[in-house]
């Protein structure tokens, strides 16, 4: 039985002027006890810009475009989910036969750094005829680096499963995500609204173990 530890602090600071131009940066620092210590603590920050475009004057009271926002965001988090102490080397017990003993398990790694997922956005929300007709489209592009892979070893060394844990694999998720929806009915005792969305996304492994497939 084992277990682990997260600690976190966070921070943010949001900005609106004129109800038209939104600014919002985060910052996390998140410690992982799964880590090793000197690498247990990472900074994580978000930037999200936002321009209310039927705000201004010149599309305010638009009978038609009755909303318009431009959007764009970053972010940096990192991965909590990678077990507990990849980079311990660690011993369990073993039974052969009538014997019992214990024996290495793990190699440790105490070079192991966060995974971590780098996010950007850019997208636009649309409203019209008083909102009844609502429509969104996104372009992201999301990208993890560092991912804890077990790289191979040669047999001789005697490690166990002839493989240590190291941060080597990346990858990246990017596409299109576009969303409608719409106020058919809208009444004080029935409403009636359809939504729907559509994702695209190209999924490309850009590193794994010594650079195959």
């Amino acid at each position: 039985v084992s277990e682990n530890g997260l600690i976190s602090y966070a921070a943010r600071l949001s900005y609106n002027y004129g109800n038209k131009y939104f600014v919002q940066g985060t910052i996390r620092r998140d410690g992982l006890s799964s880590l090793p210590t000197a690498n247990k603590w990472g900074n994580f920050p978000g930037l999200s810009l936002g321009w209310t475009v039927s705000n201004e004057s010149f599309l305010k009271g638009n009978k038609t475009l009755s909303d318009l926002k431009l959007r764009a965001s970053y972010g940096k988090v990192g991965n909590t989910d990678i077990g507990n102490y990849p980079y311990l080397g660690l011993y369990n017990n073993y039974k052969y036969a009538d014997y019992t003993g214990i024996g290495y398990s793990q190699a440790g790694n105490d070079k192991l750094q966060w995974e971590t997922s780098t996010k950007k956005n850019i997208g636009a929300d649309f409203g019209f005829l008083n909102n009844r007709i609502t429509f969104s489209a996104d372009y992201f592009v999301n990208q993890n680096d560092g991912l804890i892979l077990a790289v191979p070893l040669p047999p001789s060394l005697g490690v166990p499963n002839n493989s240590i844990n190291k941060n080597i694999g990346k990858m990246e998720n990017k596409g299109f995500e576009f969303s409608l929806g719409a106020d058919l009915v809208k009444g004080d005792d029935f409403t009636w609204s359809i939504n729907g969305n559509l994702t695209l996304i190209d999924n490309k492994v850009l590193s794994l173990v010594d650079g195959s497939d």
